[in-house]
């Protein structure tokens, strides 16, 4: 049986660092180097909860503002 964690994030490209920041009133703030271009930061977003939430990337869908740095993302976690 597999369940999803869904997160609200609000993504900041061009960053010093990949890091998680913390929440920014309902998102999750997250800043990556990449830039937000030819989903460059998109793919770095999902590299980076892979790590942080110890899942494959395959796991990590953009379910919603793909284009947007308002994106909704689900992550497959499989109990």
């Amino acid at each position: 049986m597999s369940h999803a964690l869904i997160l609200k994030v609000m993504l900041q490209p061009q960053a010093s660092c990949d890091e998680i920041v913390g929440m920014h009133g309902d998102y999750l703030k997250i800043r990556i180097k990449a830039l937000p271009i030819e989903g460059q930061a998109n793919a770095a977003l999902i590299k980076l909860l892979a790590k942080h939430y110890d899942v494959a990337p395959s796991q990590i869908t953009i379910i919603a503002g793909k284009q947007s740095r308002y994106k909704t993302v689900a992550i497959d976690i499989h109990a």
